[in-house]
């Protein structure tokens, strides 16, 4: 049973009501359903014989050879005039017309098409249906078309010069050597150097492609290649170490220590020392303003207090953080204390149920909560 689900519920009623009154089932106006009986698939199995590979009954063999015999006609129909559309309309071996049974004695050439078949006059040209070629000479003879061919001597085609490709032999097949007397057949010499240089270097190449590096000393055998890694890993070393510095905030950057060294006392940077010392020297001389005078005296004093500044507001922050978790602590309310109501499903005040409705209460348990 399936019920339309309308926009109310009144709309489902009605529904409902048009398809158990009105609506009739096809299953009962329909006839009775075909039925197989059992013997009904043996029967038309034995209708035909595998071994003999007929049927069995003569009238359905003959009717079925006759319908075989009449599509193959045809389709041999339709593959022979496919045949004479495509090829040419005369047999390249004995010359005979394939049309000469629809126009007897006609040029098979010059036949017309459809509608027009033997009815075409000859041209002045005649021009026919000649086979092309790629090639600008006859394929039996040899011989280009300006001395061979069907056409008269201005009629025909002109030869196109091409220029022949350029012959590349192999240089293994060049055969410069004598093997009789093992020497080059010119400048055996310098043939002779060349070839002990061409050697040593394949086996250099070979010696370094599985022997680069030596891993006794730890280097590489090549020295260009040794001293270009080394160049690389110094180069990544400055880049690790420049990565770090600018990741460090700007008060450690500005830090005496960066500017000389603690242990060997070992000047870095002159100018930031020459800064500091200024920056430390105390004592009214100079008045305010002035160089090594009071102002450079509150700048100090200000730099200072700027750490305890911070950390005021550090300590101030986490009393905040306390009374708000310990707030938070206070006014926890446990969710068992509306269960009651919830299992209820009614306001006992105004006797009202609980939910979106206009005439439901709101969900006062969600706003207390």
């Amino acid at each position: 049973m399936t019920i339309v689900l309308g926009e109310t519920w009144g709309d489902q009623l009605r529904a409902y009501e048009r398809e158990k009154r009105y609506e009739v089932d096809a299953g009962l106006v329909s006839g009775q359903p075909l039925r197989l009986l059992p013997g009904m698939f043996q029967a038309q199995e034995r209708t035909y014989d595998p071994v003999l590979g007929r049927y069995r009954d003569g009238a359905v063999e003959g009717t079925q050879r006759h319908a075989e015999e009449r599509e193959r006609v045809a389709h041999l129909n339709r593959a022979r005039d496919i045949q004479i559309l495509r090829e040419q309309p005369f047999n390249i071996l004995s010359q005979e017309s394939k049309l000469d049974k629809l126009a007897p004695g006609k040029d098979p050439m010059r036949l017309g098409g459809h509608g027009t078949l033997g009815e075409k006059e000859r041209t002045k040209e005649g021009k026919g249906n000649f086979p092309d070629t790629a090639v600008d000479y006859n394929i039996l003879s040899n011989l280009p078309f300006k001395e061979q061919h069907w056409a008269k001597e201005d009629s025909r085609p002109r030869m196109k010069e091409k220029s022949p490709r350029v012959r590349r032999i192999p240089a293994f097949l060049c055969k410069d050597f004598d093997i009789v007397t093992n020497r080059y057949l010119d400048n055996h010499s310098e043939k002779l150097r060349q070839e002990k240089r061409v050697n040593l270097l394949e086996a250099t190449e070979k010696h370094m492609a599985k022997n680069g590096f030596d891993p006794l000393t730890g280097k590489f055998c090549d020295p260009k290649v040794e001293e270009r890694v080394q160049r690389i890993d110094d180069a990544r070393e400055v880049e690790i170490h420049l990565r770090g510095e600018a990741r460090y905030p700007p008060s450690y950057k500005g830090r005496e220590s960066t500017a000389y060294g603690i242990l060997s006392h070992e000047t870095y940077n002159p100018e930031m020392l020459r800064l500091y010392d200024t920056k430390e020297k105390d004592g009214p001389k100079g008045g305010w303003g002035s160089k090594g005078g009071w102002g450079d005296v509150r700048e100090r004093t200000g730099r200072f207090k700027n750490r305890y500044i911070v950390d005021h507001n550090f300590h101030a922050q986490d009393l905040k953080g306390d009374h708000i978790r310990e707030l938070r602590q206070l006014n926890r309310v446990a969710p068992e204390r509306y269960e009651e109501q919830r299992r209820r499903g009614y306001d006992i005040i105004d006797g009202r149920g609980y939910g979106p409705g206009a005439k439901e209460t709101g969900s006062r348990l969600q706003k207390t909560r």
